[in-house]
């Protein structure tokens, strides 16, 4: 793997080459680098699946770990990333003192992330206008691995960034997904809507609401409705009856 990085300071670039996947440690001017098989290539490893959290647990780590103040459900599980990310270098594709991005454990497309805060933020709830240098700062983050992507695998790969209006998980989260929506585990009308509907609302939107009301509310009730729609393409807008003939459908949109 060969890493470059810039004196203490100074933004660092983390670069994926030859195989290799480049991490900011905690606090550190260095990188730490986790080789992975000579023969896979940065795509392969941008593409890769990753174990999950209870995978990662075998290996040494107690599953009766808990961040302090959060519940044992599912909800809260993002929060581990964010307090102990150096224990989970499978499923982090970067961390510094301020950010962790993690490989979505269920990808609604071809490349998708969740880029979070390193301190634990309680969804939406709580923010105010004080909090726009934090998501700015998810965003700039955000920005940088789209582009390294885009880089690496082919700068035609269009990104979307944001949130979603009603969070299924606590921890703060953006998300970085590409608008491919080609994922098996992309499945049905709420997962796709989720991403092409106002339901995903996008992170300049979201911030100029933070600055101009103090604060960031959805009404549950109407952009939960929004997940019922019917599925249109995202690209031409016409009205498709199910996942497989749409993703069929996408790839050959004239649209497009």
């Amino acid at each position: 793997a060969v890493v470059s990085t810039q004196s203490t300071g100074e933004k660092r670039k983390v670069d994926q080459i030859e195989g290799g996947v480049a991490r900011e440690d905690k606090g550190k001017a260095a990188v730490v680098v986790k080789e992975k098989e000579p023969s896979r290539d940065a795509f392969s490893v941008l593409m890769s699946k990753k174990p999950t959290p209870k995978e990662a647990q075998t290996k040494g780590e107690s599953s009766s770990k808990r961040v302090p103040g959060a519940s044992s459900g599912w909800s809260d599980v993002l929060s581990i990333y964010c307090v102990n990310p150096e224990r989970y270098s499978e499923e982090v594709f970067y961390f510094d003192d301020q950010i962790v991005v993690i490989y979505d454990k269920f990808p609604k497309a071809r490349f998708h992330y969740l880029v979070m805060p390193r301190k634990l933020v309680d969804g939406f709830k709580n923010l105010t206008r004080v909090d726009v240098p934090l998501i700015e700062s998810l965003w700039e983050r955000g920005k940088l691995i789209a582009n390294e992507v885009k880089e690496k695998v082919s700068p035609t790969i269009e990104f979307q960034l944001g949130f979603h209006a009603v969070p299924s998980m606590r921890q703060l989260h953006m998300h970085v997904i590409s608008r491919d929506f080609n994922s098996s585990s992309l499945k049905n009308k709420k997962h796709w809507n989720s991403f092409t509907t106002k339901f995903f609302v996008d992170v300049g939107i979201f911030i100029q609401q933070l600055r101009d009301s103090n604060r960031v509310h959805f009404d549950k009730e109407e952009y939960e409705g929004l997940l019922k729609r019917d599925l249109q393409c995202h690209i031409c807008r016409c009205s498709i009856s199910t996942i497989p003939a749409l993703k069929d459908h996408i790839k050959l949109c004239k649209k497009r």
